[in-house]
């Protein structure tokens, strides 16, 4: 029997993002990286799943964490694999990190909400298509928001 060889130091971690549509714009959020020394971009509201939680549930629960909105996923909308090397974990490890993002086309539900944001972000935007070309976008949502634009027309149907 073969088994999978994975290094003590190397995980795969499933990050997941919300685009999510309302009247012709997409909501983005002002991370608060520079908090941690970082550079502070635009992203998508969402984050990592936890290892026992299922796709849909973790969504739901980041994008209510992140702004108390409640919305609907319609469908997953592209996948992305990127190398993380030096990803640092709360307890302080610093782990090699191969992540599976995946984004999928949301709704706002349809009663009124309000948006609040949490610690991880200073400010948000429903931004036009115009604009969010734009904006300086986080690496974790670039490559997904541009793949959005360009796949738009087509998503809905």
């Amino acid at each position: 029997m073969e088994l999978f060889d994975l290094k003590p130091n190397q995980h795969f971690l499933i990050s997941q993002k919300a685009v999510i549509e309302n009247k012709e714009k997409i909501l983005v959020l002002w991370n608060t990286e520079s908090k941690r020394g970082k550079t502070s971009r635009w992203e998508l509201p969402g984050g990592l799943l936890y290892t026992n939680e299922n796709l849909k549930a973790g969504l739901l629960r980041e994008v209510k964490e992140e702004t108390c909105l409640n919305i609907r996923i319609i469908k997953p909308l592209f996948v992305q694999v990127h190398s993380y090397n030096g990803f640092q974990l709360k307890d302080g490890r610093k782990i090699n990190a191969r992540i599976v993002g995946i984004a999928y086309l949301c709704k706002l539900s349809p009663r009124f909400q309000r948006l609040k944001l949490s610690w991880e972000h200073d400010r948000f935007k429903w931004a036009t298509p115009k604009e969010i070309g734009k904006l300086d976008l986080a690496k974790n949502s670039k490559k997904l928001i541009e793949k959005y634009l360009k796949e738009r027309n087509k998503l809905n149907d």
